[in-house]
């Protein structure tokens, strides 16, 4: 299970309460993950009968949490958990499949699995989203369910989509997913070819490599995600570390202003005290969460990209054995493809394309092609191609591909020759 579903779950309110005021609940809490994780491993060690009860609470923290324990318990915990996924709370659902995704692991019951993938078509978002993050299960059903979900949509507050945990679980699942991601590669929809681009990029299965390189021309451009968008602290991680840093200033150099609220704090009776200490903290952390979430909301978190561009990083990352899939692409009358093809080349290191790679450095009428030529003899390592790129610049007129063959230049004379001259 995700934990920033689990975030999503509780809502700002509870965890402005918790981080920043200090409540106490009956229920457990915890702040950081690790503490969630020992929680949870807690209830999975309590007897059925006790989380049976729990199950039966009007807190719903109690309830939920019982959940994840019988989760732990097989085919003992079935029976409730698929009444608890039918709950009008969208929180209990949300456990309930998380469970029962741990139940079907175990015991490999049809009807837990059914209730998972049910789960990934639920109203609530939260609960879509888990459903498709715990469906990584190499079941013929798991996967066309999640490659059904490859459309959907749908996403929470954080950006978070059901295409996106539909495509991490295809991944996990791994090689027994290739053969329907393949299939995606020819939806209509660009998202969904996209995702099973990025999904098969990641498998690495050889089977895929010929469906892939005819994807290079694929000139549909669809927005991505910025790889670097987890390293953005939410807005709810920026304010506790905000106010972190507040507390600890009014600790160690309190201003005029402390004072004179600690002073009110202390003329007032104790249960008033606490009363009003914990509504300024409230109102204060609330401002400063509507700050964050503005600041967070208004970056720039998506670039655009073409399938075709996306295909050729996923051919790199499978590696030389799709050398044979791109060497008849360099020769394509669709310099897009062309281009492709090189980039692959250069990518992969394939030396046995040096000479190809080069005859279209040299004699390709489309400039850009020329330079993604240059750049990839650089990146092949091989001591031959110096020779080509100084037989290029001596005729290019283009001023971006000449600069790009004197950084390929520089870097081969810097770096270890993959092939020696002459060989």
């Amino acid at each position: 299970m995700k934990f920033i579903t689990v975030g999503t779950l509780f809502g700002l309110s509870f965890l402005i309460c918790i981080t920043l005021c200090g409540s106490v609940t009956a229920a457990p809490t915890w702040t950081t993950y690790a503490g969630y994780k020992k929680i949870v491993e807690d209830y999975k060690r309590k007897d059925t009968s006790i989380l049976l009860k729990d199950l039966q609470s009007k807190d719903p923290m109690d309830r939920q949490l019982a959940a994840l324990g019988l989760g732990a318990k097989g085919k003992d915990g079935i029976e409730p958990l698929l009444a608890l996924s039918k709950s009008s709370y969208f929180t209990d659902r949300f456990y309930a499949i998380s469970a029962l995704s741990d139940v079907y692991n175990t015991t490999h019951d049809e009807r837990a699995l059914d209730a998972v993938i049910g789960g990934i078509n639920d109203d609530n978002i939260v609960v879509a989203l888990g459903a498709a993050g715990c469906l990584d299960m190499d079941n013929p059903k798991a996967i066309n369910s999640l490659v059904v979900a490859l459309k959907d949509t749908r996403k929470d507050s954080g950006g978070n989509s059901v295409q996106d945990y539909a495509t991490d679980s295809l991944v996990k699942i791994g090689k027994p997913s290739v053969e329907s991601l393949i299939g995606a590669l020819k939806d209509k929809d660009p998202q969904v070819r996209y995702r099973a681009v990025k999904a098969l990029g990641e498998i690495k299965d050889e089977k895929a490599a010929a469906s892939l390189a005819s994807l290079l021309g694929d000139k549909a451009i669809i927005s991505i995600r910025r790889p670097d968008v987890d390293t953005i602290p939410d807005p709810i991680a920026a304010t506790n570390e905000e106010m972190r840093l507040i507390n600890l200033r009014r600790t160690i150099s309190p201003t005029a202003a402390d004072d004179l609220r600690e002073y009110k704090y202390a003329s007032e009776p104790l249960p008033k005290a606490m009363y009003h200490r914990q509504s300024d903290g409230i109102v204060e952390g609330s401002g400063i969460l509507a700050k964050n979430a503005i600041n967070w909301m208004l970056k720039e978190r998506y670039y655009k990209a073409t399938i075709g561009e996306l295909s050729r990083v996923a051919l790199v990352n499978m590696g030389p054995s799709v050398t044979e899939n791109i060497a008849p692409l360099l020769e394509s009358d669709d310099s897009y493809v062309r281009s492709g093809a090189v980039y692959v080349a250069g990518g992969i290191k394939a030396i046995s394309l040096t000479k190809n790679v080069a005859d279209i450095l040299i004699n390709d009428k489309d400039p850009d092609v020329r330079k993604i030529a240059a750049l990839a003899l650089g990146e092949m390592g091989d001591s031959r191609a110096a020779k080509y790129l100084n037989e290029a610049g001596l005729t290019e007129k283009r001023k971006d591909v000449k600069d790009a063959i004197t950084y390929s230049m520089d870097k081969l004379k810097n770096s270890l020759p993959t092939v020696v001259e002459g060989n």
